[in-house]
């Protein structure tokens, strides 16, 4: 049996003087990528891991707070669009407050609500709309599946940008900001997504998808993009959405 060996150098660039060399042989070799492996697992498969790693990397209270207090040479108005069918309370709720918290304040929030006959989502949907003068509902007179009730909110859209919602949904209160913050740096942006994870009935987050930068191959095989997606109005006026033949698929498309 052949044997491999790897060899490390050493060395220190404030410490020219020093340097050394250390030999590693198969059973070394096997010992090391058992640890590293351990080590170095993506979180996206590491369930037990992934809490910690969220809590390290959510936007503190303070980091919130001086976000609120920041102006950008470019303040876009962001038109986030909620198509509403039957929404049970506890989604609805969540999915609003995750709006209202958000520390960038130039959005507006249209609430397309297409189940009429409902009276509790008919009255929460009444309630948000009285709570803050940035959401708007348009109430749809029947359902027309979800790509054809998105339509009808973005065609009431004031926004320069438009921002895919659905109603089980919620955002991290720095999101906003982050794509505010990121138009800014590339004033040319044209659409912009992020990450996502899942959020448990326990209350609980995990299943993280963490996202290249754009990737032709990739959105040709899955939906990668898919939430939390925001267009600029210009270019999406130029598009044609709305059928009906893609729901299920309306992000995609």
């Amino acid at each position: 049996n052949s044997t491999n060996r790897l060899i490390f150098t050493i060395e220190d660039d404030n410490h020219p003087s020093f340097n050394s060399f250390a030999v590693a042989d198969n059973e070394e070799l096997e010992k090391l990528r058992i640890l590293t492996t351990s080590k170095m697992k993506p979180i996206s498969i590491d369930p037990s891991a992934y809490p910690k790693w969220l809590d390290q990397h959510k936007a503190s209270s303070a980091m919130l707070e001086k976000q609120s207090m920041v102006t950008f040479k470019e303040m876009p108005l962001f038109s986030i669009v909620v198509p509403l069918f039957n929404t049970p309370e506890k989604l609805f709720k969540e999915m609003v407050e995750s709006v209202l918290k958000q520390s960038y304040s130039n959005w507006e929030l249209v609430l397309v609500n297409a189940s009429p006959d409902n009276s509790a989502l008919v009255d929460m949907v009444e309630t948000a709309k009285n709570k803050d003068v940035r959401i708007k509902v348009i109430e749809l007179a029947n359902n027309s599946g979800i790509s054809k009730n998105t339509l009808a909110g973005t065609k009431e859209a004031k926004g320069d940008f438009i921002c895919f919602l659905d109603h089980d949904d919620t955002l991290e209160p720095s999101a906003l900001y982050e794509y505010a913050r990121a138009i800014n740096a590339e004033n040319n942006a044209d659409l912009i997504y992020c990450d996502e994870d899942k959020l448990f009935a326990n209350g609980s987050y995990g299943d993280p998808f963490f996202k290249p930068d754009l990737s032709i191959d990739l959105l040709r095989s899955v939906n990668y993009i898919c939430h939390f997606l925001a267009i600029r109005k210009t270019l999406f006026d130029s598009l044609e959405y709305g059928d009906e033949q893609y729901d299920g698929a309306q992000d995609h498309d």
